[in-house]
């Protein structure tokens, strides 16, 4: 029994007759017999271990091999990432170079935008003194017109006089016609009365010469009269056509004066509105072009942190493969 434990042979027990034994030979027997019993349930416990170990050894490695795969894969995985990170960073530096530009540009525009709102300013000031004195000249315009009106219409009215002096005229005319026949029939009488009536004779003479100077003087009297008359027609005429132009033409130009300084004063205000509109858009654009090249400059920051950190994740992930296989290898 001890040469077949001494060859690893647990299967064999103790002869029986050996176990019965009271003497020493059957206490050895026994307790080889036990030792025998005991080693063998050892043995199959160790052999249940052992199988049960070689699947777990057969799982740990699938285990350990899928971990190096995985592990290979985020190794290049984080290094793809930390490679994007760095075309990334390239990128925001290049978009906070354009956006330093577009700033720079804006604020160029908006110095522009503020001259141009101050040459606005000037403007909306004469375009109220035009259409301030354009109001006023209209304003003067129009009482000089009234005024000449109003005194060319008396001057009509004083011409009429010359219409009575006409008819005077004419009636004097006529009174030197029938005194140039009194004097005649006169004269007639004295030459019938003879030597009595030679005094008389000459005083009608006189008085025909009278007569005839009377009605010579009426004469020219009319002839002026006529000429003060076309006169007075053509400064009635021309006065009318002058009052006419001014009422007309001039008072017209007037209006549309005040109405196109009334539009360039609008204008001017709109443009001026327009222009601090402008300003104040361009001065936002600008404090959002700033808040975005700090956000840039944050986001610029965190992702050359990302990949600082990406590739000490490949670092390590490399590092993890390596000790994997190593695993493995164990």
């Amino acid at each position: 029994q001890a040469k077949l434990m001494e060859q690893g042979d647990f299967t064999q027990d103790v002869d029986p007759a050996f176990l019965r034994r009271d003497d020493e030979l059957g206490e050895l027997s026994r307790a080889l017999n036990q030792v025998t019993i005991s080693t063998r349930k050892m043995i199959n416990i160790l052999n249940n271990s052992s199988h049960d170990l070689y699947s777990s050894n057969q799982q740990l490695l699938a285990a350990g091999e899928d971990i190096a795969a995985n592990m290979k894969q985020s190794t290049a995985s984080t290094a793809e990432i930390a490679a994007g990170m760095e075309e990334i960073s390239a990128a925001m530096e290049e978009i906070n170079a354009a956006s330093l530009d577009m700033h720079n540009t804006l604020f160029k525009v908006k110095e522009e935008a503020n001259h141009v709102h101050a040459e606005a300013a000037n403007i909306d000031s004469r375009a109220l003194q035009v259409h301030e004195m354009s109001q006023s000249s209209q304003a003067a315009a129009l009482g000089m017109y009234n005024e000449i009106k109003g005194k060319v219409l008396l001057a009509i009215e004083d011409a009429e006089v010359v219409n009575e002096i006409s008819g005077l005229a004419e009636n004097i005319a006529g009174i030197a016609n029938q005194t140039n026949l009194l004097a005649l029939n006169a004269a007639i009488e004295a030459a019938r009365a003879g030597v009595q009536g030679r005094g008389f004779a000459v005083v009608a003479e006189e008085v025909r010469r009278l007569a005839e100077d009377s009605a010579a003087s009426v004469n020219s009297i009319q002839k002026l009269t006529k000429q003060v008359q076309n006169s007075i027609a053509n400064l009635i005429n021309n006065a009318n056509a002058l009052l006419s132009f001014i009422n007309e033409d001039v008072v017209r130009d007037y209006n549309l004066l005040v109405e196109y300084g009334s539009q360039y004063k609008n204008d001017a205000d709109m443009t001026k509105a327009l222009t601090e509109s402008v300003s104040k858009n361009i001065q936002n654009v600008i404090s959002a072009i700033s808040e975005i090249n700090k956000a840039i400059e944050a986001t610029s920051s965190t992702v050359q942190q990302t990949a600082a950190g990406s590739q000490q994740i490949a670092k390590g992930s490399k590092i993890t493969a390596n000790l994997v296989l190593n695993i493995n290898s164990a």
